[in-house]
């Protein structure tokens, strides 16, 4: 019997000789999905044939199994985790059990105004995006034959806000005090100079950097929740001109040196990568 807790409700899955032919959430307590999942298998053993002819293929339930199946593996592995993160823990607690011709405008804004109490809003916009592409899909794979809903996202502010660095001085009196305090100096240099990425410069390795032409090759960033390298942002890779006889080259083989690891440069006080974490806090 497949019945378990969704949240705050209990839900119910019926099988029979491992295919799903039933499935509903929304109770709750557990006793009254109990009795649903047992209804449902004793009215299954009277008429089989009734439930073959009430399944149905455009459930949202079918969608998440074929955006699993056919898109997900066509993105990058970050773009990937975000998007499972999205459905996993919001979309499909919220949709999962509709008919994918039950959505609506005003279904949509509901789940967004839930969505506003628990995330910021450009995570907000970030699922809402997750939600239309699939429901886009929804039309390209003929699950239905239009969308009809609107989806709109929050207004962010983009207004200009004044950052540290921002101001001369305030560089100049931060990386003064880096150089003093933090084994991670050359990384924050190294940002502030070429204005590489965090992933990029957590997971630079000491091949990437020519030393005798000037230059660093970014073809590869590191992931701190995979544990592994990733293509770059957009998939395109560049080099980075740098001055051989600059401060900022001296402070990279000095790391290069210093570094015990067999190809990262930054590491922690226990010799390990040091992850973008440890070089935000």
């Amino acid at each position: 019997m497949a019945v378990w807790k969704q949240k705050n409700k209990w839900r119910a899955e019926v099988y029979v000789e491992g295919r799903r032919i039933a499935t509903r959430g929304g109770f709750d307590r557990k006793k009254d999905a109990q009795n649903w999942h047992d209804e449902i298998t004793v009215q299954y053993r009277v008429d089989p044939t009734k439930f073959d002819k009430q399944k149905d293929p455009k459930a949202f339930e079918d969608l998440l199994e074929m955006f699993k199946k056919l898109h997900l593996p066509t993105v990058r592995p970050l773009t990937q985790q975000r998007y499972l993160i999205d459905i996993e823990q919001r979309i499909a607690p919220f949709f999962a059990h509709m008919k994918l011709g039950k959505i609506s405008t005003p279904l949509i804004e509901s789940f967004k105004v839930e969505l506003m109490g628990e995330l910021k809003p450009k995570s907000v916009n970030n699922c809402l995006f997750t939600l239309k592409l699939m429901l886009n899909k929804a039309v390209e794979w003929r699950l239905i034959k239009e969308s009809s809903y609107l989806i709109k996202a929050l207004k962010l502010d983009h207004s200009k806000r004044l950052e540290w660095w921002d101001d001369k001085d305030h560089i100049r009196r931060f990386l003064e005090e880096a150089k003093r305090r933090s084994r991670y100096y050359p990384a924050f240099l190294l940002a502030l100079d070429t204005g590489m990425r965090l992933g990029e410069i957590v997971g630079l390795s000491k091949k990437d950097i020519d030393f005798d032409r000037g230059r660093i090759h970014v073809w590869r960033q590191w992931s701190d929740k995979l544990q592994k390298y990733g293509p770059p942002k957009h998939g395109i890779d560049r080099w980075i001109d740098i001055n051989p006889q600059g401060h900022l080259a001296a402070e990279l083989k000095a790391a290069v040196k210093k570094s015990s690891h067999s190809e990262a440069l930054f590491l922690t006080r226990t010799g390990q990568r040091g992850s973008k974490k440890d070089l935000t806090h």
